[in-house]
């Protein structure tokens, strides 16, 4: 695209004598407007990143150039220097432009006014500057006190003013760099980049990721150039090559890589108006259609775009890692580098990283790239870049049938069932690309991306994570007093380690992922030569493995029948420990906030109950009279205890530990002495889950009116249980996510801290037992007077569902909807209104989307089996959860 034509009006204008400064701003005003929206209407037409940049930057150049003219500044030392990412010619745009006006010590000071005429000309016009003036000597000080600053001045470009003057700047910076020790600067730019992937994250699969700060960003690249360019005098990605610093199929991948990423950085600073860097949901959602990504059957536009965005940024990522490492490995004198030991045919140790020798045909050698992984992974060393280099090569080279070969994969099996090291071969095979050689049904998932808070990081690299994890419990390097122990009771590992690798690979193809991989598996399994009964329990596995996190956090895990009918589905303890382990390392690896103490624990008992299940000889005592007769035992003899227990509800008598069963009748007795109701709140031994129990008088409407108060409160509720004696007294059982030190004993009424911090709190919950529709009042008066303007986040479709299978005496309402604060309060009041009593409540939010379920009943008891009924009832519970 060429400005020539507004440019020349632009210059004859600025060099007409008579033109008043107004009049010279409103010209260059109109002139950046014209070629801003050249450049827009250029960037709608599909202008590749690169072109985008290059315009803005000769746009600003041509401006500034005729700026300088007119302000009176040409002249012998007088330099105009572009520095920064000006200095780069990238300019999105919204970015900043830094430039420098190097002027001669002698004239600086009388120079003033006329650096006012090109500063205020550039203001008026309308531009955004980040500007210094300097003389040489200003210069040389700056860079040598401020690493930043020496960082900037490197990336100079020359815009006009004294040619010869900027050859002299432009040495004496380089020669500052060398001055101050290459060694030291590269030490500099190396902490900030550490810093900066600590603050940032340690991986590109950010769910709001940062384009230029984030891992895989522009920083990144950034900082690897200029450690090439003070190492070795590279100018450009054209020169990475010639330096021995990167293969040349990497240099136009990288090239491709940035090019992508600087057009969407363009378009956000278009949707944002200002400089954006942050690609947040909404915008991820705008861009994707923006730049012609369209919904197909099975992916959402935003999804593809996402896993562009991904694949760019690591690319950058990977590729940037290697330059940064052969540009400072030349810095290590010969003398002082560490020695090659052999490390068996073709491989060798040098210092902490695994290098092939000169002479090894990596390319062509499968059997040789899977044993430097072993070793790799043995003798916990990284690989070198070039190391990584020629195993992607290999990757690529290989015919496809070489690697999908049973004997191949006897790596893998070796690995996992050595119960050794931290798993990082699996880290290396996937960066190769090796994994997906050996299991291309992983490799089809590469990259793949779920537009939710929930699933933090890709499938692939997901399925990755989460074996890892199940490799550390195994090994111990990750010790966990629960699942650890169930690791190592594990009898087939490499059949648990390969579910847990394959469990997503169905994702991508339309719902039912757990299906469609299952479906894969008998191939997968013929192609790894495994057994029957190991192609049995893999194909099984795939095809539960969201089983148990179902009904672990959904479900009345003190209901037999569900444990009856979860024990006949697993039939044996094998794939009872496998399932459970599979289970735990897929949610805990979802996102950072997925997995809490409380789902572990919610897992754990489940798993528990199953294994005594299944562990069980038939013809057993009844439950009930069982669980009757412990509590009998706990609670000592007597007529009131007899009473008590007469009272209870069958769920209490399976559901209730004996210890807190004698905390409930403490509160109990405290109703008999005239209190109107009696609270308790608990911790757990982590301080991570509170339990609140209140007793009352029972009534309608009552819990909606508690958990109405609680959510007033912002208190966020896990699960609501509703015992309802026979003698009208309620126990209302409430787990609460904890924000505040576990309750210290002793303290009035066994209140502790989290509640007792909030003094209303307590005389607030005893007065929602006993005034019918008073919490539900407060809730709805508070929570309208506090909302706070929401982070734009995915959209959640609300689904209700209704079960009357599941339990034999309710009736089971499954709903998922987006979360909110009050949500629970929502649900429980519009069962209220439709007559329906709550017997259990169990929430379960997974990030921004809440998937809750009710065990309820109608007036008498009575399940909810007629169908106008339930109709009525899922559109007045869609309408709550929308609320």
């Amino acid at each position: 695209m060429d400005h020539g034509a507004d440019f020349e009006t632009l210059r004859e204008a600025l060099g007409h004598p008579d033109l008043s400064g107004e009049e010279a701003a409103r010209a260059a005003a109109d002139y950046l407007r014209r070629g801003q929206a050249s450049i827009r209407e250029a960037y709608a037409a599909g202008a590749s990143g690169r072109t985008l940049l290059r315009l803005r930057t000769a746009l600003i150049d041509r401006l500034l150039a005729a700026a300088w003219v007119r302000a009176g500044l040409e002249g012998p030392g007088k330099v105009l220097v572009a520095v920064g990412g000006y200095g780069r010619a990238e300019l999105a745009p919204h970015s900043d432009v830094d430039f420098l006006v190097l002027l001669p010590e002698a004239e600086a000071e009388a120079l003033g006014p006329a650096v006012e005429r090109l500063l205020y000309l550039l203001w008026d016009g309308g531009l955004e500057l980040g500007h210094s003036v300097r003389t040489l000597a200003e210069c040389v000080s700056v860079a040598d006190g401020d690493a930043t600053a020496r960082t900037a001045l490197l990336e100079c470009r020359h815009l006009a003013g004294d040619a010869e003057a900027y050859a002299v700047f432009e040495a004496a910076m380089l020669g500052e760099v060398h001055s101050q020790r290459v060694e030291t600067y590269v030490k500099e730019r190396l902490a900030d980049w550490r810093a900066r992937r600590e603050r940032f994250g340690r991986t590109v699969y950010r769910l709001e990721p940062d384009l230029k700060l984030g891992r895989g960003g522009q920083r990144d690249l950034q900082t690897a150039m200029w450690i090439a360019r003070v190492c070795h005098h590279v100018a450009g990605l054209s020169d990475l090559a010639r330096h021995d610093l990167i293969e040349a199929v990497d240099r136009d991948s990288l090239a491709s890589a940035r090019d992508f990423l600087w057009r969407v950085r363009c378009g956000l600073h278009y949707r944002a108006g200002r400089r954006m860097d942050l690609l947040t949901f909404d915008a991820q959602e705008a861009l994707a259609l923006e730049l012609g990504y369209q919904d197909e059957t099975h992916q959402l536009a935003v999804e593809h775009f996402m896993r562009d965005t991904y694949l760019a940024a690591r690319e950058v990522d990977r590729i940037a890692r290697g330059i940064i490492e052969r540009s400072t490995d030349a810095l290590v004198p010969e003398a002082a580098r560490p020695p090659r030991e052999p490390l068996g045919p073709g491989l060798l140790r040098v210092g902490e990283r695994l290098e092939f020798d000169r002479e090894a045909d990596v390319e062509h050698d499968p059997d040789l790239c899977l044993r430097a992984i072993a070793v790799a992974d043995r003798e916990a060393l990284s690989l070198a870049s070039r190391a990584r280099d020629r195993l992607r090569t290999a990757a690529r080279n290989i015919p496809e049938r070489e690697w999908q070969q049973p004997a191949r994969v006897a790596l893998l099996r070796e690995r996992v069932e050595a119960a050794e090291g931290a798993g990082t071969f699996l880290e290396l095979l996937h960066e190769t690309g090796l994994l997906a050689q050996l299991l291309p049904e992983l490799g089809r998932v590469a990259g793949l991306w779920q537009h939710d808070l929930y699933h933090a990081y890709t499938v692939d690299v997901h399925s990755i994570f989460a074996a890892t994890r199940y490799l550390r419990l195994r090994s111990g390097a990750r010790e966990d007093a629960r699942f650890g122990p169930l690791s190592r009771a594990v009898d087939r590992p490499f059949v648990l380690f390969l579910a847990v690798l394959l469990h997503d690979v169905g994702k991508g193809l339309g719902g039912g992922h757990s299906e469609k991989g299952a479906a894969m598996m008998p191939a997968v399994a013929a192609r790894l030569g495994l057994a029957e009964r190991e192609a049995a329990d893999l194909e099984w596995l795939v095809r539960a493995h969201l089983l148990m996190s179902h009904l672990s956090q959904r479900r009345d895990l003190a209901d037999p029948d569900l444990i009856d009918g979860f024990a006949a589905e697993v039939r044996n303890l094998s794939r009872l420990r496998m399932l459970t382990l599979l289970t735990h390392v897929d949610a805990s690896t979802t996102g950072e906030a997925a997995w809490t103490e409380w789902k572990a624990s919610l897992l754990w008992q489940l798993h528990e109950r199953t294994a005594e299940r299944l562990g069980a000889e038939e013809g057993g005592p009844e439950l009930i009279d069982e669980a009757r007769a412990r509590l009998r035992a706990a609670l000592g003899p007597g007529e009131a205890v007899e009473a008590f227990l007469a009272s209870l509800p069958e769920r209490y008598l399976l559901a209730v530990e004996p210890a807190a069963a004698l905390r409930h009748r403490e509160l109990l007795a405290r109703l008999d002495e005239g209190e109107a109701a009696a609270l308790e709140l608990d911790a757990d031994t982590g301080g991570r889950v509170e339990t609140l129990t209140i007793a009352g008088r029972d009534r309608e409407g009552l819990l909606a009116d508690l958990s109405g108060l609680l959510a007033a409160h912002r208190r966020s509720i896990l699960s609501a249980q509703v015992f309802s004696l026979d003698d009208g007294r309620v126990i209302d059982v409430f787990e609460l996510e904890a924000h505040a030190p576990a309750p210290e004993p002793g303290l009035p009424g066994g209140v502790g801290p989290a509640v007792s911090a909030d003094p209303l709190l307590p005389q607030e919950l005893c007065r929602a037992v006993t005034e019918p529709g008073w919490g539900s009042e407060e809730a709805r008066r508070r929570l309208s007077r506090s909302r706070l303007e929401q982070r734009p986040v995915p959209s959640v479709p609300v689904r209700i569902r209704v079960d009357n299978e599941v339990s034999s005496a309710h009736t089971v309402i499954d709903v998922f909807g987006p979360d909110r604060l009050g949500l629970l309060h929502a649900i429980t009041a519009a069962l209220h209104r439709e007559g329906i009593s709550v017997a259990l409540a169990r929430v379960a939010t997974e990030a921004h989307r809440a998937t809750d379920a009710f065990y309820v009943v109608a007036a008498g008891g009575r399940k909810i089996t007629a169908p106008e009924t339930i109709e009525a009832l899922r559109k007045e519970l869609a309408a709550a959860v929308r609320g």
